[in-house]
């Protein structure tokens, strides 16, 4: 019986990936030439954040604690019908004063 949950390409980030940094994401996904977002997933919903022709992305600085990371088609909601690729799984630290 095939699981109730689709499986897209796997997205990485660099091992040093952390909050305002600039970093190149990597992914194997079909794509046309519409403009892409990095959804980063974390607390009450995404914070979308546009996705350059060479695939890097700055990081927002406002992240913390843990976070999804998914390629979409839309500056929104994530669903199935607009992901390209992930999730990735990031772990960023809590400010010592949070």
């Amino acid at each position: 019986m095939p699981l109730p949950v689709k499986a897209f390409p796997a997205l990485s980030f660099p091992a040093d990936a952390k909050p305002g940094k600039t970093v190149q994401v990597s992914f194997n996904a079909t794509t046309t030439s519409e403009q892409l977002y990095v959804a980063f997933i974390a607390g009450l919903g995404p914070t979308c954040v546009p996705l350059s022709s060479d695939h890097t992305v700055t990081i927002p600085s406002t992240l913390e604690g843990v976070v999804f990371a998914m390629i979409t088609t839309v500056d929104g909601p994530v669903t199935d019908n607009v992901t390209i690729a992930g999730p990735a799984f990031l772990s960023f630290d809590f400010k010592s004063d949070a």
